[in-house]
This record gives structure tokens, sequence and C-alpha cells, in this order.
């Protein structure tokens, strides 16, 4: 319900033109550019002429981008967001109810999640790639509590690029 409603939220501001240009056509010009094997140098009247990571190195840039190779609409990555995030909740929900016993619980710990107001903002304000970094956060927690140490280094180098 979550993942969907905020599909929903994010499509109909971007389908009505409350969408800001600021991250949303950034990300969107360098994802498009990545996934086309370009230099993802940005065009902004602030950035103009630079490359999306002479500012930040995003690694989610590089897990996003084949989804332009099945359409350039922007639409998708802000659905893709919005399912990545539903998806940590998904995890965390794993999480919580193998460490508590107890599905009640471990549902109440992912409502206090979805609830969060930094994690509702973040999903209203168009789209960001530090959002979508919450599903390998969760999968690096999961692999801290199930003991899984190659995961664990692997989610944390992840996380650390």
């Amino acid at each position: 319900m979550f993942t969907f409603a905020y599909i929903l939220l994010a499509l109909n501001r971007y389908w009505q033109f409350e969408s800001g240009y600021y991250d949303l056509g950034i990300f969107d010009t360098a994802l498009w550019k990545v996934a086309h094997f370009q230099t993802p140098i940005i065009d902004h009247f602030k950035l103009s002429g630079k490359n999306i990571f002479a500012d930040h190195f995003h690694p989610s840039i590089f897990i996003l981008a084949p989804i332009y190779w099945f359409t350039d609409k922007t639409e998708a990555i802000l659905v893709a967001q919005a399912i990545i995030v539903g998806l940590s909740g998904v995890v965390l929900f794993h999480i919580a109810k193998d460490k508590l016993r107890n599905a009640f619980a471990a549902i109440s710990i992912v409502i206090a999640y979805f609830l969060f107001i930094g994690l509702q903002n973040a999903l209203a304000f168009d789209f960001h790639e530090v959002t979508v970094m919450t599903l390998p956060l969760m999968l690096l927690y999961w692999a801290i509590f199930t003991e899984k140490k190659k995961l664990y280094y692997i989610f944390l180098i992840y996380l650390r690029i």
C-alpha cells in the first residue's frame, strides 16, 4: 500500500508539473546518459558542463541506469524509487520478525519506518539517489543479523562508495 501510494503521489506531482527540476532533472539526465554509455555531463544553470561525478560519486546511478534501456520516461525513476523503498520495508519486516519473534511487533516497526517523516519527505521530493540506498542499507542490516559475512562486506563496500 505504501509503495503504491507513493508511486501515485510521485506520478501525480510529475504529471501536474509540480516536480522540481534540480534533483529530478539532474539525475534524469545523468541516468539517461550513463544508460546510453555517454559521459554524464550535466547542462544546468549552476553546474553547466560538469560531470555529475565531479560533485559526488553516486553508485546507485549505475544500478538504476538500465531502466533507461527500456524507456526514456522520467516517471520510471520515480516508480523505481518508491518500489526500492517499499522493498526495504519488506527486508525490515523479515529482520524484525526474526529478532522479535512477533509478527505484530514486526509490522508495527515497518509502519513506524514508513511513517517516519524523513522518509516520507524524501519520497515526496521528486527523486534523489540517496533514497535508493535504503534497500542496500536494510540488506546490510539483514546480513549483520543473519551473520552472512560475505554479503555484509559486499553491501558495506557498496554503501561506502
